[in-house]
Order: C-alpha cells, then structure tokens, then sequence
C-alpha cells in the first residue's frame, strides 16, 4: 500500500505526509522496495510450496488499521452489539 520507491519517493519527502501515512499501519513505518522482493522471493522458494490461493498482503497491517480507524455509528463496540442482534433477529425469522 505505502512503499517507498524511487517513483515515490519525492512525496515521501513531506515529512506530515510520511507520518501521516506511518500512522495508518500496524508497524508504524513505510515500506520498501525489500519488502516487496522478500514476498515475491518467498512465494518463488520451495518454502511456499504449501501455499495456494491466498492473497499475501504486502502492506504493513494497512488493512487491519482501517477497521479502527473508521468512525461508526454510536463507537465500535455499539454498533457491533447492535448489528449482531439485528442479525439474531433476522435468522429468527426465517426458522
């Protein structure tokens, strides 16, 4: 998601944008173009033989951060509490 290459770095040179983007990610730093290579290495190794139709997701815990840094209705807890028991009451219904 956030890689730090020689296309982008330039961007990356507006330290708000940096920190700003650091935040969004569960290890708090940019990637790189190593960490690209290590992911397509590993999936070209004989260590990934075992591995089939999973998506590697080479961005830092991006996608793990968005579910908590999104606003929800009433805070996170509410609204799941309440769409669970919308749920329950859902499949009541259908019995």
């Amino acid at each position: 998601m956030f890689v730090k290459t020689p296309l982008s770095e330039s961007f990356y040179a507006d330290p708000v944008v940096e920190e700003g983007r650091k935040a969004l990610t569960a290890n708090k730093r940019i990637g790189n173009t190593m960490d690209i290579a290590n992911a397509v290495m590993y999936l070209a190794s004989d260590r990934s033989d075992y591995t089939n139709g999973h998506e590697l997701r080479v961005e830092g815990g991006f996608g793990i951060m968005m579910g908590d840094q999104t606003p929800k209705p009433g805070g996170r807890r509410e609204f799941a509490v309440k769409e669970h028991d919308a749920y329950l009451e859902r499949i009541k219904g259908n019995k």
